[in-house]
């Protein structure tokens, strides 16, 4: 027999009923008098909506990559607190961080951690166009944190962040010089 963990969202008895288009009810099941919600998230408007009732996520899009000074273009990805996974029905590509923290308020160092799966050198793009913002103790905790040390060693997130765990091969530093290069946007944003 294999037993499964399974997340749920259920409104607290004190708490208000919830009118929201992104909670919808799951059928009660015999007996369970909690009412139980499925996360259902389509379009930015549904993200904004959960993120006003104080659910963990967001979304990374091109749009946002680009005002840190690195335009690309690549499919929307749905940013969760990896808590309510099993409880999200959306269409987006789904990344899932340990930290709530993160997935509810996300500063740049989270953004670094979520290009690492989407383009690693988007992330080390973003975080060598924006030094003043990186704080390096906190982008080290995250790589940790998320576990992606092998991404981050990839691309010399070190450069970044010395202190960051080294995990495998990283690309020969010429290469990476001549990607710096060949990445510079000029114009306004």
């Amino acid at each position: 027999m294999t037993m499964k963990v399974r997340h749920t969202l259920v409104l607290e008895p004190a708490d208000r009923p919830v009118r929201s288009s992104v909670l919808v009810p799951s059928r009660r099941r015999r007996g369970r008098p909690e009412r139980t919600y499925t996360l259902r998230i389509g379009s930015p408007r549904d993200v904004t909506e959960a993120r006003r009732t104080g659910i963990p996520l967001h979304l990374v899009s091109p749009e946002l990559v680009s005002t840190f000074g690195f335009p690309m273009t690549f499919r929307p990805t749905l940013v969760i607190w990896d808590e309510l996974a099993e409880v999200l029905e959306t269409p987006y590509p789904v990344q899932t961080f340990r930290s709530r923290k993160a997935a509810q308020t996300p500063r740049i160092e989270d953004l670094i951690i979520a290009l690492l799966k989407i383009d690693v050198h988007a992330a080390r793009a973003v975080g060598l166009r924006n030094p003043e913002f990186v704080n390096p103790a906190r982008l080290l905790i995250r790589v940790v944190e998320e576990n992606v040390e092998r991404e981050a060693t990839e691309v010399e997130l070190q450069d970044l962040a010395p202190a960051i765990p080294r995990d495998g091969p990283s690309i020969p530093r010429h290469a990476l010089e001549a990607q710096d290069r060949n990445n510079l946007s000029i114009g306004l944003l």
